[in-house]
């Protein structure tokens, strides 16, 4: 499933199979046009190495092309497991996650590129999305009916209703990858945090505290 995309955003996926050149089984590519950043999303359970790759010449000439983790850390030419990575696209003109290394499984790959100043695989929520409300006191609750990996979580809307209201956590499958700690609030305001990530480990789960409610957005199972 996929987030809204963005006038300016170039969108393709693929399922890479074998290794090779071969458009869809072996290399998921694109021309970059007027794109400055891009994105990279690999899922799936699989066996290989996927190599990211540039050219600067129509296609023509490949060379490696440095990527980040979304999340942070250091960038890489190459992966061998699921995640997210993001990348500066200007000098280029394709990109292409090709896969060197087969042994079993399906790598679900999708590349996005945008103008914008950074990437974001939402970088507009817009209506269509559902939504899903957390109570107070609620532990590891699915944001969809049933959640699944793969599921796309734009953003999350905080509400708290005291000013010492609890703590509230976001977890990716069993994977914490967000708490807020509200501590003492100034006011009681609804707080905003974006995420346009997909899930890569299970549902969507959240935990809420005393005295604070969530509702999250995205496209859910």
């Amino acid at each position: 499933m996929a987030p809204p995309n963005s006038a300016a955003a170039i969108r393709v996926s693929g399922d890479l199979t074998t290794t090779g050149v071969t458009p869809a089984t072996g290399i998921v590519a694109s021309t970059v046009g007027k794109a400055s950043t891009g994105g990279v999303q690999i899922l799936g359970t699989f066996s290989a190495t996927l190599q990211f790759e540039q050219s600067l010449d129509g296609g023509v000439t490949w060379i490696a092309k440095t990527v980040y983790p979304a999340a942070g850390g250091g960038g890489v030419t190459s992966a061998t497991s699921t995640g997210q990575w993001k990348f500066t696209a200007g000098g280029m003109s394709n990109f292409r996650v090709r896969c060197s290394a087969y042994t079993s499984g399906t790598a679900s790959v999708t590349l996005v590129l945008t103008e914008g100043d950074d990437f974001s695989f939402a970088p507009v929520a817009r209506a269509g999305l559902k939504y899903k409300t957390v109570a107070a006191s609620q532990t590891d609750q699915f944001l969809g009916a049933t959640g699944a990996t793969g599921d796309y979580l734009s953003h999350i809307v905080i509400q708290p209703a005291t000013t010492g209201a609890g703590t509230v956590t976001v977890k990716d499958g069993t994977t914490v990858i967000f708490t807020f700690t509200t501590g003492t609030l100034s006011d009681l305001s609804p707080k905003t945090v974006p995420f346009g990530a997909f899930s890569v480990n299970g549902a969507w789960k959240v935990t809420t505290g005393a005295n604070v409610a969530v509702i999250g957005f995205g496209d859910f199972t």
